[in-house]
C-alpha cells in the first residue's frame, strides 16, 4: 500500500491521483477478499493441503504467460512524448500539442506544460477497464493479492493443531507484511536494470515456492514444523513485491 501510494503520488496530482490511486487500491481490496473466500471454500473441500496446492501449481501455470500478455515497454504515445521532450532542447520554438488520455500534453522547449481536463471518474474506471493492458495488470494484481491473503486465514487453523504458543502467533502473520517492506525497496532500485517480465516470474515462482512450503511441505520430503513453514511465509511476503510493483509503471504508461 505504501509503495504504491508513493508512487502515485510521484506520477499524479490532484484528483488524477486520487481516482488512480482509489481504482488500484479497490483492486487490491477486491483480491484480497476473493482469496479469503477462495481459500475458504478449497479447505472445506480438501483440507489444510487443498488450498496450498491449487494455488501454487496455478502461480506456476500463470508465469510462462506473463512475459505473452504483459508489455515490457512503454505506450506508444509515452514513447512519442519522451522523443518529444529529447528533442526540446535542440528545437526552442517546438509547441506540439499531443492527445493524452485524461488531458492534453503540450511539448514546450524545455518543459512539459500538462492541462488536465475534468473526467468523469466513472468514465475514467471505464477507460481504464477498456485498456486490455491496464485490464490485464489489475487482474493480475487481483490474482497475487488473493493468493497472499487466502493463508493466514488457514494457517491460524493449522497453527493452533500444531499447539503453536500464541506468543508465535503474531510473527506468523506479521512476517508477510515485513518482509515486502525490504523486498520493495530491491524491486524500485531493480527495475530500471532488469525487465519487468523477469521480476515478475520471479515473484511469482518464489510465490508458489511459498506456497508449497507452508502447505505440504511433505511435497518436498521434509517433515512439517514451524521452522518450515516461517520459511515458506517468509519467502511469500519478500516475493510478493516482486510480483505487484512491476506492474505501477505499466499502469502509469498506459
Amino acid at each position: 500500500y505504501t509503495t504504491s501510494y508513493s508512487i502515485f503520488s510521484m506520477k499524479f496530482d490532484g484528483n488524477e491521483f486520487m481516482k488512480i490511486n482509489s481504482i488500484f487500491k479497490g483492486t487490491i481490496g477486491i483480491g484480497l477478499l476473493l482469496g479469503l473466500l477462495i481459500g475458504t471454500i478449497l479447505y472445506i473441500i480438501g483440507g489444510y493441503f487443498l488450498p496450498f496446492v491449487v494455488f501454487s501449481t496455478f502461480m506456476l501455470a500463470v508465469t510462462p504467460f506473463v512475459a505473452k500478455i504483459i508489455p515490457s515497454k512503454a505506450s506508444h504515445e509515452e514513447s512519442k512524448i519522451m522523443t518529444k521532450r529529447d528533442g526540446a532542447d535542440s528545437q526552442h520554438d517546438i509547441e506540439e500539442c499531443v492527445e493524452d488520455k485524461g488531458g492534453m500534453v503540450k511539448a514546450t522547449a524545455p518543459n512539459f506544460v500538462t492541462v488536465r481536463r475534468q473526467m468523469n471518474p466513472f468514465r475514467v474506471v471505464c477507460a481504464l477497464i477498456c485498456n486490455k493492458v491496464i485490464l490485464k495488470c489489475l487482474l493480475l494484481a487481483i490474482i497475487d493479492m488473493a493468493l497472499l491473503n487466502f493463508a493466514p486465514a488457514i494457517l491460524s487453523r493449522r497453527l493452533s493443531e500444531m499447539n503453536v504458543s500464541k506468543n508465535l502467533y503474531g510473527i506468523f502473520f506479521a512476517l508477510p507484511f515485513i518482509f515486502p517492506i525490504a523486498s520493495a525497496v530491491i524491486v524500485v532500485k531493480t527495475m530500471e536494470r532488469i525487465d519487468n517480465h523477469i521480476l515478475l516470474c520471479i515473484g511469482k515462482f518464489f510465490m508458489s515456492i511459498g506456497f508449497l512450503l507452508i502447505g505440504p511441505s511433505y511435497f518436498w520430503q521434509i517433515e512439517e514444523n514451524i521452522w518450515v513453514m516461517l520459511t515458506g511465509i517468509s519467502i511469500l511476503g519478500f516475493s510478493a513485491s516482486f510480483a505487484i510493483i512491476p506492474l505501477m509503471p505499466i499502469i502509469m504508461t498506459e
